[in-house]
């Protein structure tokens, strides 16, 4: 590789400041509340399935549509324009055109009358939230230095992760009370049925949200190129293509690696609960009680370490060091992944957790690393390209892979926990050693993005 491919770029890094420090850590907390919305909306039907199913008379496999690969797909395809617009418009304007986008689409789930309407409703959830994470992940670098981006990815994760636990806790919360009648009083939605009203509930706050959104700045783009706008709109794209590609053994490994990463962090978050229920008998309450904290804590603090240790990991090494380690992350949950064939609910849920936290750390610094080595002009479309990886690959075959392991391999569903070390293991092995073999390539374009622009943010 003999070019960055970025041709006569020029750093305008040292021109623009960054945004006062209240400002950005201000608009990094309500990026923070959108995250947590946007996953308690992604999320909440798989709290609602039996009623739901139910009430529309459609079929398990149905609501697996409605809750898995279908809405993983349109959300992963219309990632790629998203990303590639968001490197060329306001930012700030298209993560509050999401919010209300899928808010809006989460009220209609709550009043459609079939199966059909509410897939269709379903996919603009997807559209709405395929906007939020390439537009921050964005912004993020044009509001905080180089060593203070993995605090701050860490903590726009975070509210991912809490989304996930929110969704179970604040929608159970609210379905029993619209179903034993104590929020019978509310208006227009007191009594419908309650899978309904909970919809239409968790679908309000989104605008508060919209609001917060406005109230805040978009940065300028600190290492834009100094071209015209037309000649930005025409040549942007090619400029794009032409830098993944002439990098291409860095990111080629990098996004393979990470999707591998994923499909297993997928995978095992899909089939433990079945584990617990399958092996040790537990209910889907008692499952939910336990398994909802454990995950809810450990996917946060993973998050929030894994962005202060690259942050420091950057301050002692500089930028490349973060993919190392990345690489040594990785490789400590391997022997993590026993958590599914330990003999104790105790002793599963204690390093299960465990994984949880150095996982997310694993999720945390891949993301800093290659936001690390994208120009800022391009890092948009970079996250949409992560998401479509990822999402495919991870939504995708995750959960799908253990389950052709116990139905083909096994032949037993109480294998289900074997079944994830079988897939786990070796996967992860692979996507680690793809790691490795990124980190000379990952050092080269880094070196030589660094010398394109000229200068440097830290």
């Amino acid at each position: 590789m003999s070019a960055v491919g970025l041709g006569s770029r020029q750093s305008v890094s040292a021109a623009k400041p960054f945004p006062l420090p209240h400002h950005a850590w201000y608009a990094l907390g309500i990026f923070f509340l959108a995250a947590v919305l946007s996953y308690t909306d992604r999320l909440i039907l798989n709290l609602l399935v039996d009623p739901i199913r139910q009430d529309l008379h459609i079929t398990d496999t149905q609501v697996s549509l409605l809750q898995g690969a279908a809405f993983a797909v349109l959300y992963a395809l219309i990632s790629l324009p998203l990303g590639r617009y968001v490197d060329s418009h306001n930012r700030r304007n298209i993560i509050a055109a999401g919010v209300v986008i899928w808010s809006l689409a989460t009220a209609v789930c709550g009043v459609v009358s079939g199966f059909g309407a509410l897939f269709a409703a379903r996919i603009f959830v997807g559209v709405g939230e395929a906007t939020l994470a390439p537009a921050v992940m964005s912004l993020i670098p044009d509001y905080f230095p180089e060593h203070r981006r993995g605090t701050a990815y860490g903590c726009f994760l975070t509210g991912m992760a809490m989304g996930a636990g929110a969704a179970m806790l604040i929608g159970g919360a609210l379905f029993e009370g619209f179903h034993s009648g104590h929020l019978a009083t509310v208006p227009l939605i007191g009594h419908m049925a309650p899978w309904r009203a909970v919809l239409i509930a968790l679908s309000l706050p989104g605008f508060l949200v919209t609001g917060l959104i406005l109230t805040i700045r978009e940065p300028a783009r600190r290492d834009a190129a100094k071209k015209s706008a037309q000649t930005q709109a025409t040549s942007h794209f090619a400029t794009t293509l032409r830098y993944f590609k002439d990098n291409r053994r860095t990111f080629s490994y990098l996004f393979v690696a990470f999707a591998l990463l994923n499909l297993v962090s997928y995978g095992c978050a899909a089939w433990l609960p079945s584990v617990f229920i399958r092996h040790f008998g537990l209910t889907q309450g008692q499952v939910g009680t336990e398994l909802g904290v454990v995950s809810l804590t450990g996917t946060a603090i993973g998050a929030i370490l894994g962005g202060l240790l690259s942050d420091r990991v950057v301050r002692r090494g500089g930028a490349v060091a973060v993919l190392r380690f990345t690489l040594w992350t990785s490789v400590a949950t391997l022997p993590l992944l026993v958590s599914s064939i330990l003999p104790s609910i105790t002793l599963v849920l204690v390093v299960y957790f465990a994984f949880l936290v150095v996982g997310c750390m694993v999720g945390t610094a891949s993301i800093t690393a290659i936001q690390s080595a994208v120009p800022g002009d391009m890092r948009g479309f970079s996250v949409a390209i992560q998401a479509f990886v990822y999402t495919l690959v991870g939504l995708g075959l995750g959960p799908t892979s253990i389950a052709l392991a116990t139905q083909y391999v096994y032949r037993d569903p109480r294998a289900v926990g074997l079944s994830m070390v079988t897939v786990a293991v070796p996967v992860t092995v692979v996507g680690t050693f793809l790691v490795w073999l990124a980190l000379p390539h990952y050092r080269l374009t880094h070196e030589l993005l660094a010398a394109a622009d000229g200068t440097s943010d830290e």
